[in-house]
């Protein structure tokens, strides 16, 4: 069964999900994370919780920084000009935020907005959130060498009964 909102603009996907649990926005926040990484068409399993909430307790802590006034511990006052405005347009300029500043696409960045649309900006910048082990950019890095290179080992690891054909994929050996 597919999710209706696979389909939606990146708007709905975030208004819906912000709705929802915050667990899931943060296991879709870890899936979205792999996803970026592997093949579309291989599936697999990873810890996409936990993987989700090092890449949340990392992006909160820079977006702080980036739209909290940290002495008065409220939204600086280009940021609380767009809370006071239209929902959709603080949406569209997390989306955009996000997206240009890490180079993330949107499988993370609408996850990791709706979050941020959950928590109201005004709740995230009245406490100052811990210093993560790993920055965004590393969290990104390290996602880059390590599970890139492993998918890629999984995905194109010898198994038996099945052989590479001259396009490299895999096909079944007939008998």
């Amino acid at each position: 069964m597919q999710d209706p909102l696979e389909y939606a603009s990146p708007v709905k996907r975030v208004q819906a999900l912000a709705r929802r649990s915050e667990d899931l926005s943060i296991f879709y926040l870890g899936e979205g994370l792999l996803g970026a990484f592997k093949p579309p068409e291989m599936r697999c399993k990873a810890p996409y919780r936990e993987m989700g909430e090092e890449l949340w307790a990392a992006l909160e802590y820079e977006l702080h920084q980036l739209l909290c006034d940290s002495a008065l511990r409220k939204p600086k006052d280009w940021t609380a000009e767009l809370i006071e405005g239209d929902t959709r347009n603080l949406i569209v300029a997390l989306l955009t935020l996000l997206v240009a500043k890490y180079e993330m696409t949107l499988a993370v960045a609408v996850p990791a907005t709706a979050l941020l649309v959950k928590k109201r900006l005004a709740g995230l910048c009245a406490k100052r959130p811990n210093r993560p082990k790993r920055s965004v950019r590393a969290i990104f890095s390290y996602m880059k060498r390590h599970w890139h290179a492993k998918i890629q080992a999984a995905y194109w690891a010898p198994t038996k009964g099945i052989s590479r054909d001259k396009h490299s994929r895999r096909t079944r050996k007939r008998r």
